[in-house]
């Protein structure tokens, strides 16, 4: 039994057990319409009617419908899927979807103040052709991901690429129990005609999208080979650094093992002090004075401290002899 099935037929039996509450079951079918009909509605003592869900997923209550004789009705909820019979107090539910499901209480409010329930449990057939209904597709960091959209339950979902099973590679991921397809790392192949196959009790249901955008594939693809080559080009600049820097080392020295195995030169000390150099004789000289101007009269030469070069050797012969 369905998950949602089990908590009606709980609900249902703590209504009809605690409350005393009569009820009935309708069933509809997904995208279709349905008629609830009341027990009490119709009857001329009853003053008002309000029809009130309870959520088969949780145990909210809210007030769908008010109709107050002779004639106003009031829609408490948005109303464009809900249509009320005046006539015999029905609801008529179109266009039916998943969250229709649930319990409708029809509440009798009669003139004498007395009030009635009737219980009416909404449940929805869900054909195998309306199980999956679009697969919707996104990129994001380099993965592909694929959401298949279920309208109501299912028994077995599976994803196809180009027809078959999905190729046994950990780049491929399933979550949202089974719902949602992930393809990590993508490559060029991956972008291909994806199926989305649903099996219920009604049969089969299977809807396709095809991957077209190449774009993000092939950029993915291109990254791929980017963080491949790009290592590898980065090793072999290291490598041929490295050969360069060994050629240098083992030139430099074996040029200092070949300057150390050369004879060696004899080393000169150089003095410390600089050495005294011999002083040369210089012999006397003897200095004259020679005047340029050469006074007219000899006793003005002697008044004035003038002298010729004749009177002087004349008085040096007198000291020489002696």
């Amino acid at each position: 039994m369905p998950r949602g099935d089990l908590f009606i037929v709980m609900l249902l039996l703590w209504t009809f057990v605690g409350m005393g509450v009569d009820g009935e079951r309708v069933t509809g079918v997904l995208n279709g319409q349905v008629e609830l009909r009341g027990r009490y509605g119709h009857n001329p003592d009853v003053g008002s009617v309000e029809w009130t869900k309870y959520s088969a997923k949780n145990s909210t209550k809210k007030l769908i419908y008010v109709f107050t004789k002779p004639n106003n009705t009031v829609c408490t909820q948005p109303c464009q899927n809900i249509r009320f019979n005046s006539q015999n107090m029905s609801l008529t539910l179109v266009h039916l979807t998943p969250e229709d499901e649930g319990i409708y209480e029809e509440k009798a409010i009669f003139k004498n103040n007395s009030i009635k329930h009737f219980n009416v449990t909404l449940s929805l057939e869900c054909p195998a052709s309306l199980v999956a209904s679009n697969i919707t597709v996104s990129f994001s960091l380099g993965s592909l991901i694929l959401k298949c959209e279920i309208n109501c339950e299912f028994k077995l979902l599976k994803w196809l690429r180009n027809g078959l099973p999905l190729p046994d590679d950990q780049r491929f991921s399933l979550t949202e129990n089974n719902t949602t397809m992930q393809v990590s790392n993508l490559t060029s192949s991956d972008c291909e005609i994806y199926t989305c196959q649903v099996t219920n009790e009604n049969g089969i249901s299977e809807v396709f999208v095809s991957v077209t955008d190449k774009g993000p594939c092939q950029v993915n693809t291109f990254l791929r080979f980017s963080a491949i080559i790009f290592p590898v080009g980065l090793s072999l600049i290291c490598l041929l650094v490295l050969c360069i820097i060994l050629i240098y080392v083992c030139k430099y020295y074996g040029h200092r093992k070949i300057k150390a195995t050369s004879p060696e030169e004899p080393v000169y000390d150089e003095p410390i002090s600089p050495q005294e150099e011999a002083a040369t004789p210089t012999p006397d000289l003897l200095i004259v004075y020679q005047d340029i101007i050469k006074p007219n009269d000899s006793h003005q030469s002697e008044d004035f401290g003038y002298s010729t070069i004749a009177y002087v050797l004349e008085n040096m012969q007198p000291s020489q002899t002696t």
